[in-house]
């Protein structure tokens, strides 16, 4: 009997497709679960805005909120807000910041987000963070402040990702942050858990946001805050090896807690 060929142009036609759908979803996926603040658009924003040039000379814009006391300000905040938030959306908690500790707050919208052009992606949101805290080190009025970076959801990433690049940062924050895209993926879309992991970093080779190791580096002072998601922080917590660190949940003493933290580290 002869042996049954195998129909092998078929089958590689099958394969093509199959990667090719998987890597669309993927990319969508992107679009829809990493960046969603792409599409809101900016809230009207109550605050000093102004616009800055990054080092690969994209245009983004900034807020700044001054303290009430220069003299006694001992805190500069740089806020990184979520991937469904942006500068107008963010404006209550910037001020309540600027207010509660007496602080330099700024804050930006990353590349695609709010006004500004093009589209996120890890490198680029990476490149949005670097120069502005370069512009928070060149500032004479901050130069004696204590630096803080506080990162909320995917801001937690970008802070951390800033923290690999420079050796500046005093105090990191970071609230309810995922631990990769690809978890954040399969969270929110769980029919891509079928999708095999090879394909899963091809689809998001621009935008892994390995948090879950690059918290293992981290040495700076470090507090974790988490509210929805606390499985994920206390794994962060645990894989953190700095020798200061501190995990709490969002509650009425949050301000209070996080000043003793500021202090005492």
């Amino acid at each position: 009997m002869d042996e049954e060929e195998i129909p092998l142009v078929p089958f590689i036609t099958e394969i093509g497709v199959y990667i090719i759908v998987a890597s669309l979803m993927l990319i969508v996926a992107s679009a829809v679960v990493i960046y969603p603040g792409i599409y809101y658009g900016r809230w009207k924003s109550r605050g000093p805005i102004f616009e800055l040039e990054t080092k690969d000379h994209a245009k983004i814009e900034g807020m700044i909120l001054e303290p009430k006391d220069p003299k006694t300000c001992k805190l500069t905040i740089l806020f990184f807000h979520s991937n469904s938030g942006n500068l107008g959306s963010n404006i209550e908690f910037l001020k309540e910041l600027n207010e509660v500790y007496n602080a330099y707050v700024l804050c930006i919208d990353y590349r695609g987000f709010g006004n500004n052009s093009g589209f996120p992606s890890e490198s680029g949101l990476i490149n949005d963070a670097e120069s502005i805290f370069d512009c928070i080190l060149n500032d004479d009025r901050m130069k004696d402040t204590k630096k803080v970076v506080y990162g909320r959801s995917l801001g937690g990433s970008v802070a951390v990702a800033l923290a690999e690049k420079t050796k500046e940062i005093d105090y990191l924050v970071l609230e309810d942050m995922s631990l990769t895209s690809k978890s954040m993926i399969k969270e929110k879309i769980r029919i891509l858990n079928k999708i095999p992991g090879f394909l899963m970093d091809m689809g998001l080779v621009l935008n892994p946001w390995n948090s879950e190791d690059r918290v293992k580096e981290l040495k700076v002072p470090v507090l974790f805050i988490t509210g929805s998601n606390i499985g994920t922080a206390e794994k962060l917590y645990k894989l953190c090896k700095s020798k200061d660190k501190m995990l709490m949940g969002v509650d009425d003493n949050f301000h209070k807690k996080m000043l003793k933290f500021f202090s005492d580290s």
